[in-house]
């Protein structure tokens, strides 16, 4: 096909994919305009210009399209750009793979984690998790209505930075977060102090879980006063 949209050669693969039969592109070999999202093709026209400029000769594109059927689909284009003498695209080579499914699958992903956080920040209790090394890598928004911390203040932190002075041991937590990383399910009784320097009294959860393919320690620690 050509920067005009014009179908140059149509394979038996695009006929399966989209449903038209290279009768149908020789009778109307502009079907491109049809089969393509309006604002797909002024993307197409936009970034054709783009690669003459930069005499580019490869670029991947996600198309929305609409087979013969008139079922709406979504397939990545890995277009090759052939280049006449003077530098101007004379036509273009596209291998097309669908990836409705795959499209589909992630918006699925998306709203559940999106549902996950808002479950996950409209617990009052304070969650965050530790990483191997025992720092806080992430935390809900339960954690600044339990400490007053905003997230970024408890990034990188030991889980002593939320506790008591005078009322924390290290031989003891090292102990609970080594019983939380073998697996078992850890609960005792601890001291918090909030940002303001308020100490209250505490009860700490720990278990084992995965966060970015990586093994952490989930720590629930409700205010208990």
């Amino acid at each position: 096909w050509n920067l005009d949209q014009k179908i140059l050669r149509w394979s038996k693969r695009a006929e399966l994919l989209f449903g038209y039969s290279s009768q149908d592109v020789h009778k109307d070999p502009y079907l491109l305009e049809e089969m393509i999202d309006e604002d797909d093709l002024d993307l197409i026209t936009s970034t054709s210009k783009e690669l003459q400029v930069e005499s580019t000769k490869t670029k991947i594109l996600t198309l929305r399209s609409r087979t013969k059927s008139g079922s709406e689909i979504v397939c990545e284009w890995y277009n090759s750009y052939l280049f006449d003498n003077d530098g101007n695209i004379k036509s273009i080579y596209s291998v097309i793979k669908d990836i409705t499914d795959q499209k589909k699958a992630m918006q699925k992903s998306e709203q559940l984690m999106s549902s996950f956080l808002d479950l996950y920040n409209s617990i009052t209790d304070a969650i965050y998790l530790l990483n191997i090394d025992g720092r806080i890598i992430d935390a809900n928004a339960g954690l600044e209505r339990t400490f007053g911390y905003s997230k970024n203040e408890v990034f990188g932190k030991e889980i002593k930075f939320l506790s008591a002075s005078g009322k924390y041991s290290d031989i003891q937590v090292e102990k609970y977060l080594a019983k939380a990383r073998k697996g078992e399910s850890v609960s005792y009784e601890g001291w918090g102090e909030k940002k303001n320097g308020e100490v209250f009294p505490t009860e700490v959860l720990m278990n084992l879980g995965s966060y970015l393919n990586d093994d952490v320690v989930i720590v629930v620690e409700r205010d208990v006063s």
